[in-house]
């Protein structure tokens, strides 16, 4: 989880957000509770197949949101599946489109 945790800050660094990350929790291992496991450079949790992890990046008056499921090849977004007819956005992340939800402009 921590090492996670350090690609997460490196992903703020390259987008010129430098430290937004301790602003606000960044996520964690899920389940019952919004977050079993808080995800920061000191967790000494693995992750591993079947894993729930919520991710919550923030930069100060935006937040995103998800649920993934870590799978043995590839992981599930569980929180905006495929079959999403809400409008979205695609971006390119190694080499594979990811869709994001986006806003629901009305009128």
């Amino acid at each position: 989880l921590s090492e996670t945790f350090e690609r997460l800050i490196e992903a703020y660094e390259k987008v010129g957000k430098a430290g937004e990350w301790k602003f606000h929790h960044q996520g964690g291992i899920a389940g019952y509770l919004p977050r079993e496991v808080h995800a920061n450079l000191k967790s000494d949790v693995s992750l591993r197949e079947g894993n729930a992890v919520a991710w919550n990046p923030t930069i100060r008056g935006t937040k995103s949101e998800d649920t993934v499921l870590i799978g043995n090849e590839e992981n599930s977004i569980l929180s905006f599946p495929e079959e999403s007819t809400w409008p979205s956005l695609e971006f390119e992340v190694n080499n594979k489109v990811v869709r994001r939800p986006a806003l629901l402009v009305i009128g």
